[in-house]
């Protein structure tokens, strides 16, 4: 029976002990890339509902004026309101709706919040139908001041209605830019994962055949 040489078997021995590649931490990364992904998920899916399903945040009967807190940075909106009760006044909106202004102001800065006319957005659910009027951004949460009157002459009937909400068609963005990261962390979390595995497995079958 021939011995095995000492050089041969401090080889082997040093194969032996040297660690499989690629780490098993890499197992671990991938989880938390997953549910790094499935948090994000859950967030926009949050978010999306919360702000589908919440009233408007104020109705105000024209002129008026209204104090709200905004929680959350983002574009709102000050529409028309077709159907809303607020002060005891519902108002149908008119084929020609009388001219407004507003102006909104933050109570912490006491500056004002720059307006932008926009007519391009409709919104109908269970509680209100409206057509926006103007948008605004909000960079930093907190207290506001609505103030709406007419640009003219104000008229007899009927009385109008502001409401104001927060852009659903920003959220849907939101949702969609978060649906896309957490899909993106999910597909590399899995391609880590595979790679790793067949490379481990690779690794130990190599190591068992003495290669």
């Amino acid at each position: 029976m021939s011995a095995i040489p000492p050089a041969r078997m401090n080889e082997s021995w040093h194969h032996d002990t040297q660690p499989i590649r690629p780490r098993a931490m890499w197992y671990w990364i991938a989880l938390v890339m997953f549910l790094g992904g499935i948090a994000i998920l859950v967030s926009g899916v949050a978010q999306f509902v919360r702000v589908l399903s919440q009233p408007p945040l104020a109705r105000i009967v024209v002129p008026g004026s209204a104090t709200v807190q905004l929680d959350a940075p983002g574009e709102y909106l000050l529409s028309y309101s077709l159907r809303a009760a607020t002060e005891g006044v519902s108002s149908n909106q008119p084929p020609n709706t009388p001219s407004i202004q507003a102006s909104v102001t933050d109570l912490a800065t006491k500056q004002p919040v720059t307006l932008t006319n926009n007519n391009s957005f409709s919104l109908t659910n269970s509680d209100m139908a409206a057509i926006s009027v103007f948008s605004f951004n909000v960079n930093t949460p907190g207290q506001y001041q609505i103030d709406i009157a007419y640009a003219e002459t104000p008229p007899t009937t009927p009385t109008e209605i502001l409401v104001m909400s927060q852009n659903v068609f920003q959220t849907i963005i939101t949702f969609f830019k978060h649906m896309g990261l957490s899909l993106l962390l999910g597909l590399l979390a899995l391609i880590i994962f595979l790679v790793t595995i067949i490379r481990r497995s690779s690794a130990k079958r190599r190591r068992l055949a003495g290669g």
